[in-house]
């Protein structure tokens, strides 16, 4: 049996941009992004502990839905950036214990 643990975030862009830091071990599974309006054009990426980008879609539109196997240990912050729009985002992480 495969267990997956739900990682989700809600970020609100300003000035295009949104950050933050949280901490996860697995496999990371899915990587699901949603912009409020479908329409806003954005870059996505994530960014481990020692400053090297793991994850990244440059000039994604609307909803950004995508199945990975990454495996994944400690602290990891994701950036929205180039917002066509600053409004709510939800971040969703499917992480399979390892």
């Amino acid at each position: 049996m495969i267990l997956i643990n739900d990682k989700l975030i809600t970020a609100t862009t300003a000035s295009g941009t949104a950050s933050d830091t949280f901490k996860i071990q697995g496999i990371l599974r899915q990587v699901f992004v949603k912009p409020t309006t479908a329409t806003t054009q954005y870059d996505f990426k994530i960014t481990n502990q020692h400053s090297l980008d793991v994850y990244e879609v440059e000039s994604e539109t609307g909803v950004l839905s995508d199945e990975v196997a990454l495996p994944v240990r400690g602290t990891y912050s994701f950036t929205i950036a180039n917002a066509t729009a600053d409004e709510d985002f939800n971040i969703y992480l499917g992480i399979q214990n390892s």
